[in-house]
């Protein structure tokens, strides 16, 4: 796992960096993206009352990266939908692909099932 931020500082962007073998961390100028920028793309954001495991008593057995949120996420609901039909409405998955909605796949060693074809 690799651990990236961008910051602004001193009026300019870096970007920091840890390595996981060593757990030494490392900070460099950037010059891809301004101060101002960057600052436009988090301006809408707010906080959510994450922190990170070393904040917070208690958590000592965590890696102390972790980020601990003050409640139980929920996660969003999708929906497939396929561009190219003419119906209205949610689809299965699989629907532009040719295959029948309810193919089912099949592991067997190192060949592949689906359906009732076989491939190796």
């Amino acid at each position: 796992m690799r651990r990236l931020a961008l910051a602004a500082s001193r009026g300019q962007v870096f970007l920091y960096y840890q390595d996981e073998e060593s757990g030494q961390f490392y900070a460099g100028p950037v010059d891809v993206i301004s101060v101002s920028r960057l600052e436009s793309a988090v301006s809408g954001l707010s906080d959510n009352g994450a922190c990170f495991a070393f904040e917070k008593e208690g958590y000592s057995l965590l890696s102390p990266y972790t980020l601990l949120m003050p409640g139980t996420p929920q996660p969003a609901v999708y929906q497939v939908y396929n561009p190219l039909s003419r119906e209205e409405g949610p689809q299965q998955p699989a629907g532009g692909t040719g295959l029948p909605g309810q193919q089912q796949l099949h592991l067997s060693g190192d060949r592949r099932r689906v359906g009732g074809a076989q491939r190796v």
